[in-house]
């Protein structure tokens, strides 16, 4: 994971290895899932 702070934003990078047990679009939707939670998260703690 990379963070990168830019113009007062910070942008994450993550870059992912699939595994073997699920399917690649059972992964990425996995992680999409987890990204929306951690944006909606940080979003309230900004607020």
């Amino acid at each position: 994971m990379e963070f990168l702070e830019k113009d007062g934003k910070t942008y994450v990078t993550l870059i992912l290895t699939l595994e073997n047990t699920h399917s690649e679009e059972q992964q990425r939707h996995g992680w999409g899932v987890m990204m929306d939670n951690l944006n909606t998260y940080l979003e309230r703690k900004a607020a």
